[in-house]
């Protein structure tokens, strides 16, 4: 989790999305989760059921459900979740473990 992501100049509303991971790991399986409902502060990778999105890490920023596309694999903790809404386009941010 110490690599710098990148938010994409291209804003979501649902999600802040680093997808630099998928062109990392584009050659390797992300095989997929039970799916859960995705909440705000949930870490995401998109899995090989998204063909075009697979390993693509994405923040989410607002409960939506889950088509099982998605798994949820870390969540960032709520005493630090409004660090996610200082991330802006076109920045780096990184993860730390607790």
């Amino acid at each position: 989790m110490e690599e710098k992501h990148f938010n994409r100049g291209d804003v979501s509303t649902c999600v802040i999305r680093s997808t630099q991971p998928r062109v990392k790991y584009k050659d390797e399986s992300v095989p997929p989760l039970v799916p859960q409902t995705l909440m705000p502060g949930d870490l995401i990778i998109d899995n090989d059921l998204d063909i075009r999105y697979k390993g693509e890490l994405n923040i989410v920023l607002k409960e939506m459900p889950n088509e099982g596309k998605t798994n949820v694999v870390g969540k960032v903790v709520e005493s630090e979740r409004f660090l996610i809404h200082q991330i802006r386009p076109w920045e780096t941010f990184s993860f730390t473990m607790k």
